[in-house]
């Protein structure tokens, strides 16, 4: 019960970080829905958490950029890390370019 308590108490700790840092940070299943966006990654789009998850991903990355994530995953599935920059689809329609480690 102890190591379980530990593993929660780490696993909170964790969270709390992501929550809480001004980099954005996202994640998607592999059907490309969003299951996790971080608060900082949400309001850059003008988003809230809760609206964005289940959303796909290319509800805010336009045609004419999403050759480049279908490059880099390429990249992600050899094992290999990448930084590029994307053009991302604000609520509002406005664009803004972000920096993307994976």
């Amino acid at each position: 019960m102890e190591e379980w308590d530990a593993m929660l108490a780490q696993l909170k700790f964790y969270e709390s970080i992501v929550q809480n840092m001004a980099e954005g940070v996202a994640a998607e299943n592999a059907e490309g829905d969003l299951v996790f966006i971080n608060p900082a990654a949400a309001c850059m789009l003008g988003y809230t958490p809760e609206e964005m998850v289940g959303m796909h991903w290319t509800t805010i990355i336009p045609a004419d950029q999403q050759e480049i994530v279908h490059k880099a995953d390429q990249r992600r599935q050899q094992g290999q890390t990448d930084r590029y920059e994307l053009g991302l689809v604000c609520k509002d329609g406005e664009r803004i370019i972000v920096q993307v480690s994976a």
